[in-house]
C-alpha cells in the first residue's frame, strides 16, 4: 500500500520528482537535499497512483508545465502497466 498526497501544482518549483514504488527513505533524502540543503522547491508526482502524466488540472501532459525545469524520474519497475 502506498499513501501519498494529491499532486498539486506549485507555481515556483525548480524540480518535479516523479516516483513509483520508490522507498520512502529515498524520497525523503531527495526532499531534504532539494529543500533544506539547496534551498529550492519541488513538486512530487507519485506515478503509481495515477498511471499517467496527464493531469486533470490542465487536461494536458504534466511535463509540459515543467519546460525549462529539472525533472527527476526514478526508473523503477512499474507494475501498473504490467
Amino acid at each position: 500500500m502506498q499513501i501519498s498526497g494529491v499532486y498539486s501544482l506549485s507555481r515556483i518549483p525548480s524540480y518535479l520528482l516523479v516516483n513509483s514504488k520508490t522507498s520512502n527513505h529515498a524520497i525523503q533524502q531527495i526532499i531534504v537535499l532539494l529543500r533544506q540543503r539547496l534551498h529550492t522547491s519541488l513538486n512530487i508526482l507519485n506515478l503509481s497512483l495515477v498511471g499517467s502524466y496527464d493531469t486533470p488540472i490542465t487536461l494536458g501532459n504534466l511535463l509540459n508545465l515543467y519546460s525549462g525545469r529539472s525533472v527527476i524520474i526514478f526508473d523503477n519497475n512499474f507494475p501498473f502497466f504490467n
